[in-house]
């Protein structure tokens, strides 16, 4: 095994945390190029929900002079670039992290981070397409009998929109959690 002194050791994590933040950074300028793009498919489940409640008028507002310019210029692209990127931030973490490690810690490592990243993902997906369309057709079709127009702004919608992609991502993360506390049992 070969041994690295504690310089070695902080020069690697810089080297790493460099080559992740030179990826995010790529990909934080694709996004911000495609920021309208990105806003639409963020839009859609919310566009799709206030259709379907029939409530004519319905419609997303913004209500401060910066609010437009932060939500579709800096969070979506800001977003956007965390997952796309996390891919290659997540190699770098393992890069710097494997030759640590045991070869029967490595064997589980592999299994252990698709699994992850891929329930996330599913989380995501099914928070995107299920959850968060028909919660936001639900919670503004409340009002329609009591003759309630809903005016929801980009920015109470954008932060709605990630704390559900992020919090079902989360929960779908529970069976690699409870299967590796049923290891250390």
């Amino acid at each position: 095994m070969l041994r690295m002194s504690i310089m070695e050791h902080l020069e690697e994590l810089r080297s790493r945390i460099i080559k992740a933040l030179y990826g995010f950074g790529v990909v934080f300028l694709i996004c911000l190029y495609e920021s309208d793009r990105l806003f639409d498919i963020v839009m859609a489940p919310g566009w799709d929900a206030m259709r379907r409640t029939g409530i004519p008028g319905a419609d997303f507002i913004a209500i401060g002079l910066m609010e437009q310019f932060q939500i579709i210029w800096v969070w979506t692209p800001l977003v956007a670039s965390l997952f796309l990127s996390s891919p290659w931030i997540l190699w770098q973490v393992w890069a710097f992290l494997s030759p640590g490690l045991y070869k029967r810690e490595r064997k589980w490592a592999i299994p252990f981070v698709l699994c992850t990243a891929g329930l996330f993902l599913l989380g995501g997906a099914f928070g995107y397409f299920i959850a968060f369309r028909y919660g936001m057709t639900f919670l503004l079709g409340i009002g329609k009998n009591a003759h309630v127009l809903p005016l929801i702004s980009i920015e109470d919608y954008f932060d709605r929109f990630v704390d559900m992609m992020l919090g079902i991502g989360v929960v779908f993360e529970l069976p690699v959690l409870l299967f590796f506390l049923t290891l250390l049992a």
